[in-house]
């Protein structure tokens, strides 16, 4: 699925689902300031599955783990996700 057209509050809720479907603790209750590795039970290798599978669900360019801000919480993935999406990719409804 590619999410091409989408608003901010779109890509949110689309890493949203891609980070509970992956978590190694499903069901764990998520907000953006859920920590990835002590809130949902994310390992190192898990982290970059998860920007991989972000990259395919999103279609976005690679992410450059050595030149992108640290990662902690669900609300960095939905921050560096939006900042990754190409502006001409993204709408502002």
């Amino acid at each position: 699925m590619h999410d091409r057209g989408r608003t901010a509050r779109q890509i949110q809720e689309s890493v949203e689902v891609v980070i509970a479907a992956m978590a190694p603790r499903p069901g764990a209750a998520m907000t953006g300031d859920t920590d990835l590795r002590s809130g949902l039970g994310y390992s190192s290798l898990r982290l970059i599955e998860l920007m991989i599978a972000l990259e395919q669900h999103l279609d976005l360019p690679p992410v450059d783990l050595a030149e992108a801000p640290p990662v902690r919480t669900v609300g960095d993935v939905i921050d560096l996700a939006i900042a990754a999406m190409p502006e001409e990719s993204r709408c502002s409804r």
